[in-house]
């Protein structure tokens, strides 16, 4: 049987793992998948989350309902106001909501993790770092991003 579960949070559709005896060093996590995608790409991942006793959970942006951009950083707002201050994964135009959920609310985004996207024009990485190196990135060369 699968670990993995579905709910409503807020309004939003999510697929999470919340395995027995969480290890509290870890810290939550929140898949957003790109256009096309949905919580399904990261089942092998939520899979490995369950079995390192790590919540995590995966958003169903409904790609179908032809939302804007806007709309999907507020649906990641919406779940992270249900399961509290999360590390956000986006991949693809996923990498890029996080992004924005992220810059915007610094206090319930732990980290920032981003396969396969850009960044929103404008934006740069040393921004949201908030210190001289953004992840494994230098200071100058983060600061030419964007």
């Amino acid at each position: 049987m699968s670990p993995i579960q579905k709910a409503v949070f807020n309004g939003v559709k999510v697929d999470f793992v919340d395995p027995p005896n969480v290890d509290p060093r870890y810290p939550k996590i929140l898949f957003v998948h790109g256009m096309w995608g949905a919580p399904w790409i990261f089942y092998v991942w939520l899979s490995i989350c369950y079995l390192l006793k790590i919540r995590a959970y995966a958003l169903d942006l409904e790609p179908a309902d032809c939302r804007s951009t806007r709309d999907y950083v507020d649906m990641v707002v919406k779940v992270l106001d249900q399961i509290g201050p999360a590390a956000l994964i986006g991949h693809s135009n996923g990498a890029i909501i996080a992004s924005v959920a992220a810059s915007e609310n610094p206090n319930k985004a732990l980290a920032l993790v981003r396969v396969a996207g850009s960044l929103p024009k404008g934006m740069r990485c040393i921004e949201y770092s908030g210190s001289s190196t953004a992840i494994g990135v230098p200071s100058r060369a983060a600061s030419s991003f964007g």
